[in-house]
């Protein structure tokens, strides 16, 4: 699957102002390939709520898939150094 990143994603900080602390917790640690187990034991969470985050997260993010969020996520945190 090809992934098209659009810059008006990247640019629009109320877009990202849109995850809470937790949301962008577990993004970070999906986006760099943690399991959603992994995630759930560090963040002290169940995996049911791991889950529901990352779901909220590609909502929020307006991405297809939990991939394209990780990408966005990914390329946000790039574009902001």
């Amino acid at each position: 699957m090809i992934v098209t990143l659009r810059d008006d994603i990247l640019d629009n900080p109320k877009l990202w102002d849109r995850l809470s602390a937790t949301e962008r917790a577990v993004m970070k640690l999906y986006a760099n390939g943690s399991s959603r187990g992994a995630i759930a034991a560090e963040l002290h969470l169940s995996k049911h709520s791991v889950s529901h985050l990352l779901a909220s997260v590609k909502d929020k993010l307006h991405a297809s898939t939990l991939g394209h969020a990780a990408a966005l996520y990914k390329l946000h945190l790039e574009h902001e150094s």
